[in-house]
């Protein structure tokens, strides 16, 4: 028998500063919810010893740009929002909609570190499309 075991699927304020203490990150940067609960977590952040102006609180399109070990948001790329209702495919296949039902359910965290402009690659949507099954490789058990 499990008791007391956390569900909610999101950390209490103590996980989160325990992990910030932990990682003993120089930057920082809250990723999950809106802007109050953006703002929370910088707060947090702080409370553990985070510099406040290494604690980006960024929206989309931001870019924070590392050289050497400093960190700079200062430009943005162009982005908006594409809604897809699983109704009218388009050129959308059904395995591409298959998987993000998949992700809406289940969750993937991402995490991209480009050393150089070769490092980058944007070629998910590609593989997507080449692919019987894109999300096999992601399955782990348990």
């Amino acid at each position: 028998m499990v008791t007391g075991m956390h569900v909610s699927g999101h950390a209490s304020q103590e996980e989160l500063k325990l992990m910030l203490t932990l990682i003993k990150s120089t930057y920082f940067i809250p990723i999950h919810g809106d802007y109050r609960m953006l703002y929370q977590h910088r707060l947090l952040a702080e409370a553990v010893g985070v510099n406040s102006d290494n604690i980006f609180i960024i929206n989309n399109g931001a870019v924070v740009d590392f050289t050497g070990s400093i960190a700079r948001q200062e430009r943005h790329i162009p982005n908006g929002n594409t809604l897809v209702d699983g109704l009218g495919i388009g050129d959308i296949g059904h395995i591409v909609l298959r998987d993000r039902k998949v992700l809406s359910e289940d969750g993937i965290l991402i995490f991209l570190l480009s050393l150089s402009k070769s490092d980058c690659s944007n070629d998910h949507h590609t593989a997507a499309r080449d692919k019987n099954e894109p999300m096999g490789a992601l399955q782990t058990s348990a």
